[in-house]
């Protein structure tokens, strides 16, 4: 083969490979929202939870939690009586007290304490946030155990 039909034929397989890699880089150029289900965030990185057991009487058990690293989320919380779950709750409840944090200041929740902890006998509460083990320390104000007369 002669030396210029060779130059010819590198040049012709030259330029269609850059038609190619162009194309694919085009097509993939695209927004990934108009071929795959993109998600509408970005993810806000690991849990920093804060809150505390404030309340723990005969008539409520209650307190705040908030995730640091995402303010808007909504927390579930278990609330345990001797160490097992009585209650699971939002924390959705308004806390004027905690607008500062920088969120919505919605991070309560309360629950009327239970009957079975009202049987004149010493109970541990506590709360946790659900599913993630997050343990809502009881503020230390707070009195434990918890002894309620039946009625």
């Amino acid at each position: 083969m002669n030396k210029n039909l060779r130059r010819f034929c590198l040049l012709v397989l030259l330029i269609g490979s850059i038609s190619v890699v162009t194309a694919c880089r085009e097509e993939s150029d695209e927004s990934p929202s108009d071929h795959v289900d993109a998600p509408s965030e970005v993810p806000k990185g690991p849990p920093n939870y804060g809150g505390a057991v404030d309340t723990v009487n005969c008539d409520l058990i209650g307190g705040w939690v908030w995730n640091a690293a995402d303010p808007s989320q909504v927390l579930k919380v278990d609330i345990y009586g001797d160490g097992k779950i009585v209650a699971s709750v939002p924390a959705v409840i308004s806390r004027p007290d905690l607008k500062n944090l920088g969120g919505t200041g919605d991070y309560g929740f309360r629950i009327s304490t239970p009957v079975a902890l009202k049987d004149g006998q010493p109970h541990s509460v506590g709360a946790k946030v659900s599913g993630g083990g997050y343990e809502i320390k009881v503020w230390e104000k707070v009195q434990q155990p918890l002894v309620c007369k039946p009625g």
